[in-house]
């Protein structure tokens, strides 16, 4: 670093302004002690991020609407679905269906998620297998993002889930695709 550019680095420093960086130095060698003689090397830190309370906000909305809708909504036969409280019939969303006349790998999880809204695990398994799993995880949000909430609102830090937070939506992913294949297979034996 120059001498220019710790100038405007303190200077960012003094201001407060959100975009400065700390900087620290710290040794080349594997010890973190400062060592001038042996060469040192500035290692830029950001500052810490500050609690997304709309993040969680939105994401509390949508899993909240996603299980109401589960709930009102009703399946009339085994390919149609009702818009709540009318009789009329929600439009076929699946293009793969529409061009190739066979399901996709999420046909189903509309009905699959009216039947857990509606607590029938064995049509919900029968629809979509999978659907079981992003119901759960959907379901999941509801208090996690309150939680979230309500510890911002107190001024705690957001508990990060890291990897646990992303290994169900691999585990979805992969059982997506998986009982989707082994319908296809089935379809011709």
């Amino acid at each position: 670093m120059t001498a220019r550019d710790a100038e405007i680095v303190e200077a960012d420093l003094a201001s407060g302004t959100p975009t400065a960086l700390r900087v620290r130095e710290v040794s080349s060698d594997a010890s973190l002690t400062p060592t001038p003689s042996r060469g040192s090397v500035t290692q830029k830190i950001p500052p810490p991020r500050r609690p997304d309370r709309k993040f969680h906000l939105v994401w509390l909305c949508l899993a909240g609407g996603v299980v109401l809708l589960s709930m009102l909504m009703e399946i009339r036969n085994p390919r149609e679905v009702n818009i709540p409280f009318t009789q009329i019939p929600l439009p076929e969303l699946c293009s793969f269906r529409k061009i190739t006349g066979m399901d996709c790998a999420g046909c189903g999880m509309t009905r699959c998620f009216i039947a857990l809204g509606h607590g029938d695990l064995p049509s919900a398994w029968t629809y979509n297998p999978a659907g079981i799993l992003l119901f759960a995880f959907v379901l999941f949000q509801v208090p996690y993002r309150a939680w979230q909430l309500w510890r911002i609102r107190r001024g705690h830090p957001e508990v990060q889930l890291g990897f646990y937070g992303y290994a169900p939506m691999v585990v979805f992913a992969v059982l997506m695709v998986t009982q989707w294949g082994i319908k296809q297979v089935a379809m011709f034996f």
